[in-house]
């Protein structure tokens, strides 16, 4: 994983040394319910990454994806941010925070 600052936001980038996938897959990748051929045994719903992809847009950000088979994925996120931006502050350790 690594990260830096890029066009007035931030990336992020998660990449691998596995299988890899074929272009036609990469081409349904972020589809709601698309699942790979190697999930047969496992129980999820093929969500992950169209949601991710989804609340990532919504936040005027990006999410690609690069493979190539037998040479692993690439994952990039970007998110729009300032260079002055940081972390918002939380709550006063003293104040009492409200339960919904």
């Amino acid at each position: 994983m690594s990260g830096w600052r890029d066009n007035g936001g931030v990336c992020l980038e998660v990449a691998d040394d596995g299988d890899g996938l074929a272009p036609q897959d990469i081409a349904v990748l972020f589809q709601p319910g698309v699942r790979g051929d190697n999930a047969d045994d496992q129980k999820d719903t093929g969500m992950g990454l169209a949601l991710a992809r989804s609340m990532i847009e919504a936040q005027g950000g990006s999410l690609a994806a690069g493979c190539a088979p037998g040479r692993g994925c690439r994952f990039r996120v970007w998110l729009p941010g300032s260079a002055d931006s940081g972390p918002s502050p939380g709550p006063d350790p003293g104040e009492a925070v409200q339960q919904p």
